[in-house]
């Protein structure tokens, strides 16, 4: 990356954070263990997660490399096992307590729930197709760029079917300032990867 495309990146990514500061209590209150455990969780898995990037560039750029859609599935099945082994000894051992009794009490419905999870799968295969197409054509740094622009549309797209129901989704001066914020980053890194496409010369062609 050239010095101006970190500035982009930089510029992106204190876009995203900035959107955390209206949900952030500075009345002097200390930090528990639980919640520095909980921030040292998040770190970590926001560096696995971007690390996933990084990893699938490398192999999808190797001599002899997978196809997008294979290493899509392979990656995929072992998300599964790892989330069925979770479910199989935690969730469904404690299904009522965990399921049964908040269904109730929010008086849900199960056929709602299953139609949802059935448009959650289909949403999240189509993420993941279209997320290992573009790590395979325009690199893991323009794929995360990407990804931020997402959760401006999650900040929006919240407000609008949650606000009512919980006020913590609501549009604030701090949401607002984080979209405009990423889309100028993701504005500039954009024309910068543009600027860097070579332009062809016109070849003009004589009659003999």
């Amino acid at each position: 990356l050239s010095t101006q495309q970190w500035a982009a990146v930089i510029i992106t990514t204190f876009g995203v954070s900035l959107s955390a500061l209206g949900s952030v209590n500075f009345s002097g209150k200390t930090i528990n263990a639980l919640q520095i455990i909980g921030i040292f969780v998040t770190l970590l898995s926001t560096f696995s997660y971007g690390s996933n990037y990084i990893l699938s560039e490398q192999v999808l750029s190797l001599p002899n490399p997978p196809s997008p859609n294979f290493l899509q599935t392979y990656t995929g099945l072992v998300g599964l096992g790892l989330v069925g082994i979770y479910i199989i000894s935690y969730t469904i051992p404690h299904w009522d307590t965990l399921v049964t009794v908040i269904i109730q009490n929010a008086d849900g419905s199960v056929i709602v729930i299953v139609f949802s999870y059935m448009g959650l799968v289909v949403s999240a295969f189509l993420h993941s197709w279209s997320y290992y197409k573009l790590v395979k054509h325009t690199g893991s740094v323009s794929t995360g760029i990407l990804q931020s622009l997402r959760a401006i549309f999650v900040f929006f797209l919240s407000s609008l079917f949650y606000c009512d129901t919980h006020p913590e989704q609501c549009l604030n001066s701090y949401k607002i300032a984080s979209a405009v914020v990423v889309i100028t980053g993701v504005l500039y890194f954009t024309y910068l990867k543009r600027s860097e496409i070579p332009k062809f010369k016109k070849i003009e062609i004589l009659d003999v």
